[in-house]
């Protein structure tokens, strides 16, 4: 059993589901009917759906006009994996789940399509035009593979999802009732940094890499990890290829190809050390989210960045949110704050998982270097994996190939651990970009969050209005406001 898959099925026992039923991501067979023109939103949720069922399925029939372009998707997501699967150009029914790109094609089968139109998607019959914009139809590919999970375990998850229905109606841009949004222009970074260059980070870059208006400007990735087959599990866009790399290098490179005008810095750093030798005033006008844990972020919070837009997956939750310190937004922390009746905490965890020393332990979460041979020692004679493997891996990733292996239990508190499947990494990522471009843009409006239960279809009532929370250790603490006034400029509070 390929890291991927492990952590697959680890995932589907995470929400209470069966090894037995597990086994249906080996067995399931997927039928995907194309119809239309490979041009347009249609190629781009092709390409986005062929990537997503290719990194959980293992028996994925296609038929239709584009085809082409989803056997593609899928053959090279699950190389990425190292996975083994069956994917072909044919139609032999019966299948346990069936996916529309486009309104249905091969025997008239009934399942609903769900087809994009620019920042929105919805589920009716029509075909779709020549839209250029990669939001809509990312967001269909994602709730079309959602469907495609609930076709297969209708009778696992019948209490506790809804699928999708003909009419229903969504926007990406305004996380409501579509509405007209604005068209794909050109984008300028200023300053934006990427801490984490993980599940849900690929998700926004799925995105940013099939823009097609310009970006100019510079974006600095950072992310202390290399890339290893169990990524292929969640890991929307990654390759073969990307295998063994840096994150932060390959996702440079796919985006220089992509926006030649934009700089892009890779840094195969940790946050708090990138922060340390390069920005040790911590100057952070833009900072985009992707950690692995809850402590991660609150370590982010502290360094007091102006503006952050965050997303995040746990087990079938996933959301998205925009964050500032006195400007009415609650800040990061506010989202995050420590909680002292959580017990075991992240540090006990991992000390008892790996074996490793409180101290260093702490020292490798702050720092997010890789672990030595001597830690990697450790963590082999408590958990029998092989030394080898482990050195040079951030500690976070080191329980996360643990969990996959089954030499610990996925578990309470790393979110690296716990988030499940790639529909919701890049339905998270898709949201975060929608955020992003707001900002960038100047876009106002009043502090809201974005969280669903990745089961049950988007609707206007998932975004909430938001403020600060009362008593915040960081942003109710008036010293917080004159360092913000000092690195960004503004009105310091009376002293």
């Amino acid at each position: 059993m390929s890291d991927a898959h492990a952590k697959n099925v680890s995932a589907l026992q995470g929400l209470g589901l069966s090894e037995s039923l597990a086994d249906r991501l080996s067995n399931a067979r997927i039928g995907v009917s194309t119809a239309g023109s490979p041009t347009g939103s249609l190629a781009l949720m092709a390409d986005a759906v062929g990537d997503l069922l290719g990194r959980q399925w293992n028996c994925i029939d296609v038929t239709g006009p584009i085809s082409d372009i989803v056997v593609a998707a899928a053959t090279s997501a699950a190389a990425s994996g190292e996975r083994d699967v069956q994917i072909a150009q044919r139609w032999a029914p019966p299948y346990d789940a069936v996916v529309n790109v486009g309104p249905p094609g091969a025997d008239g089968n009934p399942t609903v399509s769900i087809v994009p139109t620019g920042w929105d998607v919805e589920a009716r019959g029509a075909a779709i035009g020549a839209d250029d914009n990669p939001v809509g139809a990312a967001a269909a590919a994602a709730l079309a593979a959602i469907d495609c999970f609930e076709q297969v375990f209708a009778a696992e998850t019948a209490s506790r999802s809804s699928r999708v229905e003909s009419g229903w109606r969504w926007s990406a841009w305004n996380l409501g009732a579509p509405e007209q949004g604005p068209p794909p222009g050109p984008l300028h970074f200023a300053d934006v940094c990427v801490a984490g260059v993980g599940a849900v980070t690929h998700g926004l870059l799925w995105i940013l890499e099939r823009w097609p208006a310009p970006i100019t400007g510079t974006l600095h990735l950072i992310d202390p990890d290399r890339y290893d087959p169990s990524n292929g599990q969640r890991y929307v866009g990654m390759r073969a290829d990307d295998l063994g790399g840096w994150k932060a290098e390959a996702a440079r490179d796919r985006i220089k190809l992509a926006h030649p005008e934009l700089d892009v810095q890779a840094y195969n750093v940790g946050m708090n050390e990138y922060v340390a030798s390069l920005r040790p005033d911590a100057h952070l006008p833009l900072v985009v989210a992707g950690l692995d844990s809850k402590d991660a972020r609150r370590q982010l919070a502290a360094k007091l960045p102006r503006r952050v837009v965050n997303m995040w997956t746990e087990r079938e939750h996933l959301g998205a949110s925009r964050h500032g310190i006195g400007d009415g937004w609650r800040c990061l922390y506010c989202a995050y704050p420590d909680d002292v009746t959580e017990a075991p905490d992240e540090l006990v965890l991992l000390v008892g998982e790996t074996g490793i020393l409180p101290r260093r332990v702490r020292e490798l979460l702050d720092s997010g270097a890789g672990i030595t041979a001597e830690d990697a020692a450790a963590v082999s004679g408590r958990s029998g994996v092989p030394v080898e493997p482990l050195v040079g891996r951030p500690l976070r990733s080191v329980r996360a190939q643990l969990c996959a292996t089954g030499a610990i239990q996925s578990g309470t508190t790393s979110e690296e651990v716990t988030v499940p499947f790639p529909f919701s990494s890049l339905l998270a990522g898709i949201v975060g970009w929608s955020e992003l471009v707001r900002e960038i843009e100047g876009i106002s409006s009043d502090p809201y969050s974005w969280t669903i239960d990745v089961f049950h279809p988007p609707k206007p009532g998932h975004r909430w209005s938001v403020g600060p929370r009362p008593g915040c250790w960081l942003c109710s603490d008036a010293l917080t406001f004159d360092v913000m006034a000092a690195k960004y400029g503004g009105t310091p509070t009376d002293s």
